[in-house]
């Protein structure tokens, strides 16, 4: 049980670093004054793909590890 929920806090702790990331991008993410807004926002949506793909990948590996350790 203790394992588990060290294993568990690990997986909180690394998903918030993952958001505090995320936001962090975003709050960098600023139009250039030297090129048109469009070119921003390609550039914010595919900023916000990867990070989905990110997330996604992060809670598929701990879904997992919580399936095989719930075992």
């Amino acid at each position: 049980m203790c394992a588990t929920k060290r294993r568990t806090q690990r997986s909180q702790v690394s998903l918030q670093i993952a958001q505090n990331w995320q936001v962090h991008a975003l709050q960098k993410l600023k139009p250039p004054a030297d090129q048109p807004e469009i070119k921003y926002i390609e550039r914010y949506c595919r900023l916000q793909e990867a990070i989905c793909i990110l997330l996604w990948l992060f809670s598929s590996q701990v879904s997992k590890e919580a399936h095989y350790y719930a075992r």
